[in-house]
């Protein structure tokens, strides 16, 4: 009897894995078109995921092994980025398959290069992670125009996003056992191409200045964990002189702009949030007046300024 539930549910995972979506002839394109009953159907999968609190992840496994990621996932992250419930499940599912793979199971092996295999789907997707990191721009910029705008699927989108940062980075730590020395190598460094492209590296330095607010207070532990990551294995002094070099060359900053990771990501962050209006201005986020930048005289002294978007958002101390 205990088989025939196992084989049940097994069935059960299978069913909903492929009925998510398929992909369709339009004009001669194969375009990928999600069922109309995709969200609950995320859900039910989540719940499945949920309930695997064995070492052995047999749940993510079976996932892994029909292809999930790159035959569903993916296109629904891409080509539904519109719909916050379909999409804001998606990443949740990217983010359940992608945990650090426990290394006391046994089959803690087959876990990372599960974790690996992803990374690498993700990466040939040029596109994926640049509107990933749309969601995660379009979120602290509600933050820094306005705190009261923000709600909590901002920092759900927040947290999910660094999180899966954390997963991707933590798949390339070659501390860990088992590791395939210069597969992890390569793929770190594609990683971290793209990051850079993104100027993660800057925002995520913004969010631990932040780190006593909401929504980032509840993710100061990840943050170091993820800088942590970033760093690993990094001499300290070049690094310092590496950022000294970046500051001085103003043309590799319009560069990173420039690149198809950043293109990618500002257009789709503009299709869901218009330019801000605070264009160099000052904004109090204690009272949300604005402050002409070339009258604060001594008074600007007395305000700490966080900025994620080039305009600068200043918390009063008083």
């Amino acid at each position: 009897m205990h088989l025939e539930k196992e084989v049940f549910d097994i069935a059960h995972l299978q069913s909903l894995a492929t009925s998510l979506g398929k992909r369709q002839k339009h004009n001669e394109d194969c375009v990928y078109v999600r069922d109309p009953q995709c969200h609950e159907t995320l859900q039910d999968i989540l719940r499945f995921l949920r309930r695997d609190t064995t070492s052995s992840r047999s749940i993510m496994l079976l996932l892994h092994g029909w292809n999930l990621v790159e035959k569903d996932l993916i296109p629904l992250l891409l080509n539904y980025r519109g719909e916050a419930s379909v999409f804001l499940d998606s990443i949740k599912l990217l983010v359940f398959l992608t945990l650090p793979a426990d290394q006391e199971s046994s089959s803690y092996a087959q876990q990372r290069r599960c974790i690996l295999n992803t990374l690498t789907a993700l990466l040939q997707s040029q596109e994926i992670i640049p509107v990933l990191f749309s969601a995660l721009l379009v979120s602290l910029e509600r933050y820094e125009v306005n705190q009261l705008r923000s709600n909590d699927e901002d920092a759900k989108v927040i947290q999910l996003f660094l999180t899966l940062i954390r997963n991707l980075l933590a798949g390339t730590d070659y501390r860990v056992a088992g590791s395939r020395g210069q597969d992890h190598v390569v793929l770190k460094e594609k990683l971290l191409t793209v990051l850079f492209d993104l100027q993660f590296p800057a925002l995520l330095s913004q969010m631990a200045k932040d780190a006593r607010k909401n929504p980032f207070t509840e993710e100061s532990a990840l943050l170091v964990e993820i800088f942590d990551l970033l760093f690993l294995d990094q001499n300290p002094s070049l690094l310092a002189l590496f950022f000294d070099q970046q500051r001085r060359e103003a043309p590799s900053v319009k560069a990173a702009k420039n690149s198809q990771s950043w293109t990618t990501c500002q257009q789709d962050r503009h299709k869901h949030v218009r330019h801000s209006r605070f264009g160099s201005r000052v904004v109090s986020a204690s009272s949300g007046d604005t402050v002409n930048s070339k009258r604060t005289g001594f008074r600007s002294f007395l305000l700490t300024r966080r900025s994620y978007f080039g305009k600068v958002v200043s918390m009063n101390l008083f």
